[in-house]
């Protein structure tokens, strides 16, 4: 049920401040909130079942709403419970609402006693459910054309339809006015940079752009998300390699304008796909400062490795130069696992671990020094061979 699950998500903050405040206070108001964000859920089709349950919980809130039932412990129960419900769809779980079903319609069944003219919903509902034969899905059916316009008005006023995306008003309207401010934000900041590189400055605008990419994954942009998280990590690159603004900028403004033109295009009612080639190009740009920063891991190892090859060498008794030896080739094992997806660092994979094997077959023998260098000398030549051609 992809429509009604993603409605849930998005709305979950706000029927539990519903609930809340009808549970605490028995607020009409929230009352009233909560019976129009279960005729909204009902005039999703995905699910049968689910229709029917939200339909009579339209009909219950609204009985709250009016006034038509005293508010006690068991209307508290009762939206403890619907609200279970709500929790347990928006998991893709199993609802615990059978029993619940039959109490939501007890209390509709006396309410409707009381008042034949104030609920609509509730009498609509009791209308298709005459007769205890009915099943779920059957009863379902007859609820809906019996409620006439009253959902759809109500699905209308709550939903904004944008491409496939069903999204729930309140939620939409947060995203846009937040994500309008976040690129713009960004857009400035970059823009900045280009002209004036200050690295670090980039790490306060990778934050924005994740944020971006968060609300933009929640709300079911996922090709806008995966943009925005790829500019969120170039620009985290940039900050960490100190990237001149002659490599990195124009193409980190390009990003940023792009995200600003899909959201416009959003705003707009419409879903596009952004530019396959500016996201191959940060994909590139990625892996060659990924590339860079593996360089610059192997030099320092490099540089610490012989150094602990030579303090093991003038003393292979001494436990603590075995054990960084040990642990530096562990270091370098885990480096050449990074690049093992190249074919051109398989000769540095290759040597990482023979020399680990014959570490840890040997390490302790006596006379095993001379040994191990060669060994060493092959690594650190395979690894100059990879960096040099990389």
């Amino acid at each position: 049920m992809p429509q009604q699950q993603n409605f849930l998500l998005q709305s979950r903050a706000r029927m539990d401040a519903l609930v809340l405040k009808t549970i605490r206070s028995a607020d009409r108001g929230a009352a009233a909130g909560l019976r129009d964000l279960s005729q909204t859920l009902a005039a999703l089709p995905d699910w049968p079942q689910s229709v029917y349950f939200w339909t009579l919980c339209a009909a219950y809130f609204e009985v709250i709403a009016l006034g038509l039932s005293a508010p006690d412990h068991s209307h508290k129960r009762l939206s403890s419970k619907i609200l279970r419900v709500y929790m347990a769809l928006a998991r893709s779980e199993l609802p615990p609402w059978d029993e619940l079903i039959l109490q939501l319609l007890d209390v509709c069944a006396q309410a409707a006693a009381k008042q034949q003219q104030q609920a609509p919903a509730m009498q609509a509902l009791l209308l298709a459910h005459r007769g205890e034969q009915h099943s779920w899905p059957s009863a379902a059916s007859e609820v809906r054309p019996v409620l006439g316009g009253l959902l759809q008005d109500d699905a209308q006023d709550r939903i904004r339809v944008v491409g496939t995306l069903h999204i729930d008003v309140d939620a939409y309207d947060h995203f846009v006015a937040a994500a309008d401010e976040n690129s713009r934000q960004m857009l400035l900041e970059i823009s900045e940079w280009a002209l004036e590189p200050q690295p670090q400055a980039c790490v306060g605008t990778s934050r924005l752009a994740r944020s971006l990419a968060d609300d933009a994954s929640r709300l079911g942009l996922s090709e806008l998300a995966e943009l925005a998280t790829l500019l969120a990590r170039l620009l985290q690159a940039v900050a960490q390699e100190g990237g001149a603004a002659e490599q990195n900028g124009e193409l980190l403004v390009s990003a940023a304008e792009e995200i600003r033109r899909l959201l416009h295009q959003f705003a707009a009612g419409f879903i596009k796909s952004p530019q396959p080639a500016l996201c191959a190009a940060l994909q590139q740009r990625l892996a060659l400062l990924g590339g860079q920063s593996l360089e610059k891991q192997w030099g320092v190892l490099r540089q610490a490795l012989g150094g602990a090859m030579r303090q093991y060498t003038a003393r292979p008794d001494n436990v603590s130069a075995r054990a960084e030896l040990g642990r530096i080739v562990d270091q370098l094992l885990a480096l050449a696992g990074d690049l093992s997806q190249s074919v051109s660092a398989q000769d540095l994979l290759l040597a990482a671990q023979q020399l680990r094997e014959h570490a840890d077959e040997s390490m302790l023998a006596p006379g095993s020094g001379p040994d191990l260098q060669g060994r060493l000398l092959r690594l650190q030549a395979a690894g100059d061979a990879f960096f040099t051609t990389a």
